[in-house]
């Protein structure tokens, strides 16, 4: 599904809902537009039969009649009528650009208000010609949708993979803050980020043995080769480490008075954390303002989604940092903070939904690898259907383990095999031991 990307920046779930009060869990998102506001999201359990819209392959003509959807202001299903005033290009900036860098909009005059965003213009046969996205409210009708050839080219760059809303994030610190208010999400986004950091190294060793597969010299090597790429996919979606959700600590000392009672419900107004110096700091709680000396741990060090705790108080996160000078003539920061609460029972419940995870992975890995080295075994005129463990001995005396179809595992001399099922172990022991990635990525 196609939206504007700040429907669900910052978000820690999110879900579709229909006319006839039907709801779908989004599962993630497989397209981040960046500075370019469109994101594409996945929908869990979906029904394959609903219908879906269809992007019109060329932009509508000035003056052409067009339908806007939506839930302008919280009005749920409504549509709008204009027509297609002028066709305009911006930059990130949201600036007019002849640029060919820049973003086609189509500026309209059907009215859009906050909560039309992501939603369809439709022209007159029920083509998709752009998404509505942003209006100005200095003027009348002055409104504007994504172009139907940048979702166009924006589909095309979908990844096979799904990702968490959670990376989906914004740069406004009070948005962010919201967000952190759900500790899932605080955990989730910090792990996010070291395992994106070590898929990336995986993903560099799955690309080079793709193309060591285009020159594999029989099937045995092209085997072993798929199966170690095997390998690396499940390692790429389940390196995992309950110390990726450790939280970097730093420790307000005992002297503060800062108390876990002090904050009550999570809802709270946001606080302000402003370095004083190396290891002081100020803290403004609503309209009280506290000075809190640091315990190892330098303020230089801080930075945006970090996060910290205090010693009688919860789990806090920052969620923007500033610079600033002071009258002075010095440099300062100022911190958006925000507290959680529940920290270490909801990391709990995350680690076993990894593992849990992690075990359905190995399932998967174990099944692809037998059916990758399944093949029919001769030994003279006894054939049968197996596929291939290991190869194992010492003093060049080697013993074939296969497992039958039935479970049954049989241990056989390779010698007895045919020359074309010796060739097939001769390539596959060329690359059966590849160690996998070396992961090098910290928390």
């Amino acid at each position: 599904m196609v939206t504007n990307r700040h429907v669900i920046e910052d978000g820690a779930t999110a879900k579709i809902v229909f006319e006839n009060g039907k709801s779908y869990p989004v599962g993630g998102f497989v397209f981040d537009g960046g500075d370019m506001d469109i994101c594409i999201i996945t929908i869990k359990g979906l029904p394959s039969e609903i219908p879906k819209l269809q992007v019109r392959s060329d932009l509508p003509r000035k003056g052409e009649a067009v339908y806007t959807f939506g839930a302008p202001k919280g009005y749920e299903f409504s549509v709008s009528e204009g027509i297609v005033s002028a066709l305009r290009t911006f930059d990130k900036n949201w600036k007019e650009t002849n640029s060919s860098t820049g973003q086609q909009f189509i500026q309209i005059t059907a009215p859009i208000s906050p909560g039309n965003s992501g939603g369809p213009l439709i022209d007159v046969n029920g083509l998709v010609v752009g998404m509505n996205t942003f209006t100005r409210t200095d003027g009348q009708n002055i409104n504007f949708s994504l172009a139907c050839n940048e979702i166009t080219e924006c589909l095309e760059k979908c990844s096979d993979e799904t990702q968490s809303i959670t990376l989906v994030n914004s740069k406004d610190p009070i948005a962010k803050s919201v967000k952190y208010l759900n500790v899932n999400s605080l955990i989730l986004s910090q792990w996010q980020k070291t395992f994106a950091g070590q898929q990336a190294l995986v993903e560099q060793d799955i690309a080079k043995w793709t193309t060591k597969l285009t020159t594999a010299k029989n099937d045995g090597e092209k085997t072993a080769i798929s199966v170690h790429l095997a390998k690396l996919e499940f390692q790429k979606h389940s390196v995992f480490n309950e110390d990726l959700l450790q939280v970097p600590k730093m420790y307000l000392s005992n002297t503060s008075r800062l108390y876990a009672g002090q904050y009550g419900f999570v809802q709270e107004k946001i606080k302000i954390l402003q370095v004083l110096g190396p290891t002081d700091c100020l803290v403004v709680v609503g309209e009280n303002v506290t000075v809190f000396r640091m315990a190892g741990f330098n303020t230089t060090n801080l930075v945006d989604d970090q996060v910290f705790t205090a010693v009688t108080g919860p789990v806090f996160a920052v969620t923007g940092t500033y610079t600033y000078k002071t009258v002075r003539g010095v440099t300062s920061r100022v911190f958006i903070i925000t507290p959680a609460t529940d920290f270490e029972k909801t990391k709990l419940e995350l680690v076993a939904d990894f593992e849990a995870r992690k075990s359905d992975a190995e399932i998967r890995r174990d099944q692809k690898i037998a059916q990758l080295t399944s093949r029919q075994w001769t030994s003279g005129t006894f054939t049968t259907k197996a596929h291939f463990v290991r190869l194992s001995g010492t003093n060049n005396v080697f013993k074939v383990t296969l497992i039958k179809e039935n479970g049954e595992e049989i241990k056989l001399d390779p010698q007895i095999l045919s020359a074309d099922d010796q060739l097939w172990i001769t390539g596959f022991k060329k690359y059966q031991n590849i160690p996998l990635s070396s992961l090098k990525a910290k928390p």
